[in-house]
């Protein structure tokens, strides 16, 4: 599902999801911490998964009306600042705030 080319993107996001949410914690701490940082992850990950989805079926339609088409990706402004603008290492200070 490269329709995203958020990949290594994503790969950045988790090594600093995960070494923020272990500063977190100590030894007896960090099998919880490592239960935040999958839910952290797994939400955004799956949200990442469905617009690649999305993006493939949209950019490899090889039929139809393609101003129709550039309409629709450019309504779809705030869903790539969903994707570009995270700060994961904000959002893994929130979640490691529970520790």
């Amino acid at each position: 599902m490269a329709f995203r080319a958020s990949n290594a993107n994503q790969a950045i996001e988790d090594a600093v999801a995960l070494a923020t949410v272990l500063s977190h914690a100590d030894r007896k701490s960090a099998p919880r911490a490592l239960l935040i940082y999958e839910q952290l992850r797994r939400q955004r990950t799956a949200g990442v998964q469905r617009m690649s989805r999305a993006s493939g079926a949209r950019y490899d339609a090889s039929s139809g009306d393609m101003h129709t088409r550039d309409r629709k990706l450019d309504a779809q402004r705030q869903e790539r600042a969903w994707v570009w603008n995270y700060d994961a290492y904000a959002e893994a200070e929130t979640a490691a705030a529970s520790l």
